[in-house]
């Protein structure tokens, strides 16, 4: 099945129901795992953003800023 077989199957099954306290619970429960559906995918986006690579990380560079150059007096930096 694919995501629209499902949905059509949910569907279905909800329209051909007519009881009112079995729907109420589906409903909740449906209710309750969106909910941590949408947390998991709030926290692996904020998971993923956090992980995300600096454009010098990804070019390979190194920070050179707190290096500091020496001169030998032979003319050569060092």
């Amino acid at each position: 099945m694919n995501i629209y077989d499902y949905k059509s199957a949910l569907k279905n099954m909800i329209d051909s129901t007519n009881d009112e306290a079995l729907l109420k619970e589906w409903t909740s429960r449906m209710e309750e795992d969106y909910k941590s559906y949408q947390q998991k995918q709030s926290d692996a986006n904020n998971t993923a953003s956090s992980t995300e690579v600096t454009p010098d990380e990804k070019s390979g560079k190194d920070d050179t800023s707190g290096y500091v150059i020496l001169e030998s007096g032979l003319g050569i930096d060092e």
